[in-house]
């Protein structure tokens, strides 16, 4: 009888409970920015080393300028505010890693994220220049940027991979650009060796990739001479009715 008034107490309870739980209340979606007049508001919040160039109805570009330049821009597309998204730049290049959505979080805060990150220099040792100019498919690219020091204008050549990340948290040179140069020392380590494994009377010993180019390109430059000289030639013995043999000319 205990037991089963026990059991009847019991599942009331339960029953109690169960009818009690509820599903938690449904996040309402938060919404940064509504129309322009609130995302430019906001930026006005930037700090000072970023500049905001004239609106228009539907984008705004925002940059921020160090004494050598633009080191980054921000560009907004507002003409759907579902889908706000903020477009981050470096030398004019895209950051994808950093596409960001602004209805999520704030203009300003994005900005100051930005202003505490650094940029990839890219590979700049001066001995592996040459072998970047080698023909390797797109795995990484020469770029060159240009800088304003003391009112003159500088230009600086680097290699970049081609999924370079440009914008990190630290300030080395970030993993893409890493195996890039890892790369380009295999080749010079690779050419080194060829030529030191040549022997004293091998016509290639000492040839680096540089004179290899050279030799090449003055090569076709003679090719290119001389096949004009034997066109005129043929065409100055048409003139004279004279018929040129051009299987004969042709062969070596």
């Amino acid at each position: 009888m205990h037991a089963l008034l026990f059991f009847f107490i019991f599942l009331r309870m339960f029953i109690f409970i169960f009818q009690t739980q509820r599903e938690p209340p449904v996040v309402p979606l938060r919404i940064n920015y509504s129309n322009m007049d609130d995302l430019k508001r906001d930026a006005q919040k930037m700090p000072q080393s970023w500049s905001m160039a004239q609106p228009t109805e539907t984008s705004l570009h925002l940059g921020l300028y160090e004494e050598k330049g633009c080191k980054m821009n921000i560009s907004i597309n507002a003409e759907d505010f579902d889908n706000l998204y903020a477009e981050v730049k470096v030398f004019s290049l895209p950051v994808p890693h950093l596409r960001t959505n602004l209805q999520e979080k704030r203009v300003h805060k994005l900005s100051e994220e930005l202003q505490g990150m650094f940029i990839c220099a890219g590979i700049l040792d001066e001995d592996l220049q040459p072998y970047a100019e080698l023909p390797d498919g797109s795995s990484f690219y020469k770029h060159v940027s240009y800088t304003i020091e003391e009112g003159k204008a500088f230009h600086r050549s680097t290699i970049r991979s081609a999924a370079c990340l440009l914008l990190q948290t630290t300030d080395t040179l970030c993993t893409k650009c890493q195996s890039v140069r890892s790369l380009l020392e295999k080749k010079k380590i690779a050419q080194e060796n060829r030529v030191a494994s040549t022997s004293l009377y091998d016509p290639l010993k000492g040839f680096t990739v540089d004179n290899m180019k050279s030799v090449l390109k003055r090569e076709r430059q003679e090719k290119k001479m001389k096949e004009k000289e034997l066109e005129k030639f043929r065409s100055e013995m048409k003139k004279s009715n004279i018929e040129v043999d051009r299987e004969l000319n042709d062969s070596p």
